[in-house]
């Protein structure tokens, strides 16, 4: 069994590539706040370096930090021009924000006596596994984040000491710790990194499911009446035709027979036209059950198609009717999966299941055909064809499961749950 392949099924691209530029506007915004967040590393080292000046090679230092704003300035003209050109070389950028602060730590750290420049621009190593995080690049920000750590531990290692007697040099254990919390806040950046990406991800998925939704509203009536013309020719029609044939031939022959035959038609046709307006209409849930309703959608489906179909109910002892708020949402579903056996199947016999506990609601549809490969659904939604995924997307959105397994010795499996919750009005 597989999902059904009409062409009313198939979505334009417009709908995917309008998905995809969400995506790329969520990766935009990131790579907005990635030039955001340099100007506040360019405004960092600036206020040391002409605050906190260092004793020896300020002017080359103050020279360094006006290069990496002119720096910051070509980043953030590239950024207008093209922002995924930007984000796919991030790694380069964040490499000069590596060496700016490197060379600035070590020239500051040259100085002698009490000069605190170097201890005050080694901090500025903290915000560069932020600016990698924006980029949704979990891999580039584990990257950024080793080299970052080991940079910081050198160059506060090179920094240790700023005068000529030993007791004045800050502690190993000092420059350690300052090194764990820095390892710390690149780790915090790669997780915080691999959780917006998962958001993207899922945004990126919603848009998707909501712009196939929209196109398949747009050919539904179509569908429906192709269905509801398809349903009427093959079943109720080819009944009212045999019997307008058999009423004929009565009346030339007189044949008792004959009428027989009439009245068998006649009443096929009437029960055929009952489904057919109870598959329509929700009513045959509202006054018999979905139990009911699925016994004569069977019935139905193996009157047109000659397929052998069975209708279990669990526990023997259910009550007549029993209704459920979410039982449409499973009939439909039901009737879905029933009618890509008839169209894809090449089955000869189906079982459906319907099995209930207090908590639980649970419809498998069972048939003996062919059986469906692997991923076949995902590759049939990815060209396209939202039959099942639709149905599914409506089981799931009502908090139940939608599972397509194969089945044993071969055929398909369909199970659809869905959590019991009575609407308390006798209403399907």
């Amino acid at each position: 069994m597989s999902e059904r392949a009409t062409e009313s099924d198939r979505r334009p691209a417009g709908g995917w590539s309008d998905a995809g530029a969400r995506v790329d506007a969520q990766r935009a915004r990131g790579a907005a706040l990635h030039v955001a967040l340099r100007w506040l590393l360019v405004a960092f080292a600036a206020a040391t370096v002409w605050w906190e000046p260092p004793q020896f090679d300020a002017g080359l230092c103050r020279a360094l930090v006006v290069g990496y704003a002119g720096f910051a300035g070509l980043v953030l003209l590239w950024f207008r021009r093209d922002p995924q050109h930007l984000a796919r070389l991030t790694w380069l950028v964040l490499a000069v924000d590596l060496l700016l602060f490197g060379v600035l730590v070590q020239v500051t750290g040259a100085s002698e006596d009490q000069s605190w420049t170097p201890y005050i621009l080694v901090n500025g190593f903290l915000l560069i596994p932020l600016l990698a995080a924006t980029q949704l690049r979990p891999g580039l920000g584990a990257a950024i984040g080793a080299v970052t750590t080991v940079l910081y531990f050198v160059s506060s290692a090179a920094a240790r000491t700023y005068g000529e007697d030993s007791t004045q040099w800050e502690p190993w254990s000092s420059v350690v710790l300052r090194t764990v919390v820095v390892a710390a806040v690149a780790l915090a950046a790669v997780l915080l990194s691999r959780v917006q990406r998962s958001r993207v991800a899922e945004i990126g998925r919603l848009a998707k499911d909501r712009a196939a939704l929209l196109e398949q509203l747009g050919t539904l009536e179509d569908r429906q009446r192709r269905e509801l013309a398809e349903a009427l020719h093959d079943g109720a029609l080819q009944y009212l035709l045999g019997a307008r044939l058999e009423l004929d031939e009565a009346r030339d022959t007189g044949d008792p027979a004959a009428f027989d035959r009439i009245d068998e038609a006649l009443t096929q046709s009437s029960r055929l036209l009952r489904s057919t307006v109870s598959e329509l209409h929700p009513a045959v849930l509202a006054q018999a059950g979905l139990d009911q309703a699925v016994r004569d959608l069977a019935d139905t489906t193996a009157a047109r198609t000659g397929l052998a179909i069975s209708v279990v109910v669990r526990p023997d002892d259910a009550p007549a009717v029993r209704r459920d708020a979410g039982d449409l949402v499973v009939y439909s579903a039901v009737r879905e999966a029933l009618g890509n056996v008839v169209k894809h199947a090449h089955a000869s016999a189906v079982a459906i299941v319907v099995e209930r506990t207090d908590a639980l609601l649970r419809v498998t549809v069972t048939d003996d055909g062919r059986g469906i490969a692997d991923g076949a659904v995902e590759r049939r939604l990815a060209a396209g064809h939202i039959g099942v995924a639709s149905h599914r997307w409506k089981v799931e959105a009502a908090g139940g499961r939608f599972l397509i397994a194969p089945a044993l010795p071969h055929g398909t499996r369909v199970t659809v749950e869905l959590p019991v919750r009575s609407d308390g009005t006798g209403g399907g």
